[in-house]
This record gives C-alpha cells, structure tokens and sequence, in this order.
C-alpha cells in the first residue's frame, strides 16, 4: 500500500482525499509522523469538499500528529478548528480531552455519549503524546484552554 502511494505521488498522479486521508493514517499508525503530515496535508487542500464529519476528523488527526512532532501551537489550532465543526467526531474530543489531560473547560462541552466514546481513542492519544512529547504534555503545551488556540501555520 506504502509503496503504490509512494509511486502515484512521484507519477504526479492525482491522489483524491479519502486516499490522502487514509494514508496519513497508516503513516501514523507505522510511526511515521512527517510523512503521516504530508498525507494529511495534501487532504486538508481538500477540505472545503469533505463533510464536516470529516473535516472534524482530519483536523483532529492532524492536530495530533502535529503534537506527536511537538508542534504545539499548530496542534492547538487544529484540535480548535476540529471542534468548530458543525459534526464533532469522536476522534476531535478523544484528541482534545487527550490535549488537556483529560479536563474540558466546560463542563458540559461534550454529552455523555461523547465522552464515553472518546475514552480509548483519548488514553491511545494520551499514551503516545507521554512517549514523544513528555514534557510539552504534562505542560499543558497542546491543550487550547490553557495556551489559548492560534491559527495553525498551514
């Protein structure tokens, strides 16, 4: 799979967002957190035709890979603009509550359900966020009720 998106990127093949999107998954799964970007990045360009559940779950996984780099203010945008869309997902709350350690700034941000759903994505975020990004973490570096939320870079 690896290798046949590597040759439609070099072929200068178009590469639709699902694709993209896909992609930057397995990167990050695999470890790969630059190239996971990339993929991510070439779908945000994208992004004013995906859905808002969508657009919601890109954002969010970017937002975390941009932490796992240490990216901190970038991670904060993007988590911010995941949580502005119309359709929240469940990965844009793990990825927040993740953020901020498990704190939301307003009691009633998210409902029951979300907050249930959100637990394992939230403890596999939190996981791989002490391993890279210990000290950044425990600051409270990516959470944006403590740092306050910039627009990212991209």
């Amino acid at each position: 799979m690896i290798t046949a998106y590597e040759e439609m990127k070099t072929s200068g093949a178009e590469i639709n967002p699902a694709t993209a999107i896909n992609m930057g998954a397995v990167y990050y799964f695999i470890g790969n957190y630059e190239a996971s970007l990339e993929a991510y990045e070439l779908a945000l360009t994208y992004r004013s035709v995906l859905p808002p559940s969508y657009r919601s779950n890109l954002y969010a996984s970017v937002a975390l890979v941009h932490a796992l780099l240490g990216h901190d203010q970038d991670a904060r945008g993007f988590i911010g603009m995941a949580l502005r869309e119309k359709t929240v997902t469940v990965n844009a709350v793990a990825n927040y509550l993740a953020f901020c350690r498990g704190r939301a700034a307003e009691s009633m941000q998210f409902n029951a359900a979300q907050y249930r759903s959100a637990i394992g994505p939230m403890k596999a975020s939190i996981a791989g966020l002490v391993v890279n990004q210990r000290e950044m973490y425990e600051a409270g570096r990516f959470c944006p009720d403590v740092m306050g939320m910039p627009l990212p870079a991209s």
